[in-house]
C-alpha cells in the first residue's frame, strides 16, 4: 500500500482535488463520482467532473474512455490534471489477471488488451492524427502535445506488428511538431526584451516540457 501511494500522483488543482480517489485505483463505480457532484468546482462543468472521475472506473474501460474523450473532446487535454489522469492510467500495469489464459496475449496486462485489437488501434490513430493536426500550429499548448505523445508511445510499445508502421509515423509526427515548436519558441525568446524575464522563463519552461 505504501509503495502504491508513493507511485500514485496527487492532484493539486483545486478543481480536481476532490477526485483524487479516481486517480488512486480503478475499483470504484461511476455512481460514486456522481455522488460527489456537490463538490464540483464552479470552474468545471458537471459533465467534465463526471467524465474525469469516471475515466478509471473499471480497468478494462480506460482505453475505451480515452477513445471517447478523443472523439468528443469531453475533457480539456491541455489541463495538467487531465494529463496526470491519462498518463497514470496508461502507464500503470493494472490489476494482475487471475486467468491469464483468457487474455489475447499473456504478456500484455488486461488493462491494455484493447491495443492488441488492430481495428481499435486504427480508431485511436484516426483521432490522434486529428488532434495532432489541430494543435500543430499552437505551440502555446504544450501539454496537448505531451499527452498525445504519451498516448502514441504507449500504443507503439504494445500494438501488433501490423500497426507498427502507422504508429511509427505518429511518433515521428509528434517529434516533428515538437522540434518545430522548440524552434518557434527559441525565436520568440530571441526577439523578446531582456527585461521581460518572466515571459522568457515561461517560454524556456515550455521548451523543457516539450
Amino acid at each position: 500500500q505504501d509503495e502504491c501511494r508513493t507511485l500514485t500522483p496527487e492532484l493539486t488543482d483545486s478543481n480536481y482535488k476532490d477526485l483524487q480517489f479516481s486517480i488512486d485505483n480503478t475499483e470504484f463505480t461511476q455512481n460514486r463520482v456522481i455522488a460527489e457532484l456537490s463538490k464540483c468546482s464552479l470552474k468545471l462543468k458537471s459533465t467534465e467532473f463526471v467524465e474525469f472521475g469516471s475515466f478509471r472506473s473499471g480497468h478494462r474501460l480506460q482505453w475505451w474512455n480515452l477513445l471517447s474523450i478523443l472523439e468528443l473532446d469531453s475533457l480539456s487535454m491541455d489541463e495538467e490534471s487531465v494529463v496526470i489522469l491519462i498518463t497514470h492510467a496508461l502507464l500503470q500495469y493494472g490489476p494482475v489477471t487471475k486467468d491469464p489464459k483468457s487474455l489475447i496475449c499473456s504478456w500484455c496486462p488486461e488493462s491494455h488488451q484493447q491495443l492488441l485489437e488492430d481495428h481499435f488501434v486504427d480508431e485511436l490513430i484516426t483521432r490522434l492524427d486529428r488532434h495532432l493536426k489541430d494543435c500543430e500550429c499552437n505551440w502555446q499548448n504544450e501539454l496537448m502535445l505531451v499527452i498525445i505523445t504519451v498516448i502514441v508511445m504507449r500504443i507503439f510499445t504494445i500494438c501488433n506488428s501490423t500497426r507498427k508502421e502507422q504508429m511509427t509515423n505518429s511518433v515521428l509526427k509528434c517529434r516533428k511538431i515538437g522540434e518545430k515548436w522548440i524552434e518557434l519558441i527559441s525565436k520568440t525568446i530571441q526577439n523578446s526584451s531582456s527585461s521581460d524575464s518572466d515571459k522568457i522563463n515561461a517560454l524556456r519552461d515550455k521548451i523543457v516540457i516539450i
